[in-house]
Parts: C-alpha cells; sequence; structure tokens
C-alpha cells in the first residue's frame, strides 16, 4: 500500500474492512498504512430505526419497536441481515412481523449454541468446539441434501444452529468422530516412525 497513491495533490480516503482484524499482520495495521480503525458492531435500537426509516419510510415508533428492541438486546445481528429482511415484500406490519420471526428464529440458534457448548464439554481429553461440531453437522447435513439446500447449506455462516437438530445424539457421533480420527492419526504417526526406522 505504501507509495502506491500518493496524498499530494488529490486527497484520497481508502477503506478496508475485514471481519477478524486480529488475523491480520501487525505490518498491515500500523500507523501511515491504516491510521484510523473503526469498530462496526453489531445492530443497535438506533441503527434499526435509521434502516427503517430508509427501507420502511417509518419516522415514528411503530407498534412492534419494543418487542424488537427487546430481541436486539439479545441477538447478534448485523446491519446488512436487518436491510436484507426489510427488502421482503408486504406492508409494513408484514416486513416487521417478519423481522420479529427473523430475531425469535436467532435467539433459539443462540440457545442451542449455549446447549451444544455443554455438550460438547469434553470429558474425555478429547478437543471438541462449537465451530467444529457446526462444520461436522454441516457436512451431515449436506451429505442428504439435494444440490439448491446443500448450495444453500454451503453459504451459512460457521455460528448457525439448526434449531430441530438432535443435538446430544449428533454430539455423541462427533466426539465417536473424533475419537477415531485420532486413534487414526496416532496409528499413522506410528507407522511413519516403523517405516523411518526399517530404512534406517
Amino acid at each position: 500500500m505504501d507509495g502506491l497513491w500518493s496524498s499530494c495533490g488529490d486527497q484520497r480516503i481508502i477503506v478496508f474492512t475485514a471481519n477478524h482484524k486480529d488475523r491480520l499482520d501487525p505490518a498491515i495495521l500500523r500507523p501511515g498504512r491504516m491510521d484510523v480503525h473503526v469498530h462496526m458492531s453489531y445492530c443497535t435500537m438506533d441503527g434499526f430505526k435509521i434502516l427503517a426509516s430508509n427501507y420502511l419510510n417509518i419516522e415514528a415508533d411503530h407498534q412492534l419497536y419494543r418487542e424488537i428492541e427487546g430481541l436486539l438486546e439479545n441477538v447478534e445481528v448485523t446491519p446488512a441481515e436487518i436491510a436484507e429482511e426489510l427488502l421482503k415484500s408486504g406492508g409494513t406490519d408484514v416486513v416487521l412481523g417478519g423481522l420479529v420471526k427473523f430475531f425469535e428464529q436467532k435467539t433459539l440458534q443462540k440457545a442451542k449454541v449455549a446447549e451444544l457448548k455443554e455438550l460438547l464439554k469434553s470429558d474425555d481429553n478429547t478437543d471438541v468446539d462449537v465451530e467444529g461440531f457446526v462444520k461436522f453437522l454441516k457436512q451431515e447435513k449436506h451429505k442428504n441434501a439435494n444440490a439448491a439446500e446443500a448450495e444453500q447449506l454451503l453459504k451459512i455462516d460457521h455460528t448457525y444452529v439448526d434449531v430441530d437438530v438432535d443435538g446430544e445424539g449428533l454430539v455423541k457421533l462427533f466426539k465417536q468422530k473424533k475419537l477415531e480420527d485420532a486413534k487414526a492419526a496416532e496409528a499413522a504417526q506410528v507407522n511413519i516412525q516403523k517405516n523411518h526406522k526399517n530404512h534406517n
């Protein structure tokens, strides 16, 4: 980035966005390259009201605002996700009602993730995590999905958990698979060491 564009003459502001700032090389973030760091948080009620005004032309409070505010306090949802819901067809009441259902689904998913975290607490020294489990869950669903469903599954972010999933049964299966993978890796390592000794 250094020297690509001179700041002399035509002034420029270049905006970089990243979901995981902590994964970036510190050299990229140093002053002179990125001078101002702005954290874009999940949507707040104030942000939602601006979106509702822009997309639905709502200038005053709406009867569903109090319910929406309560739900927004308990879920992490981006302005982009809300905007997608507000773009759906129907009158104001229908769209906001759909948004309430969307938030309720997010709340259920959050509860499911918390439940899975409890279930995934390892009692057998197996390294198990929710992100790994959800990836495994998506793979299991992918096997049984048609092409369109499979493509949609792959687009879902790693924190999504199907609220209808049998968590306990799948956690047992996942832990069993992790143990099998660990044993297979250990056996492969033993074979490598044996082959190394035989060649020497």
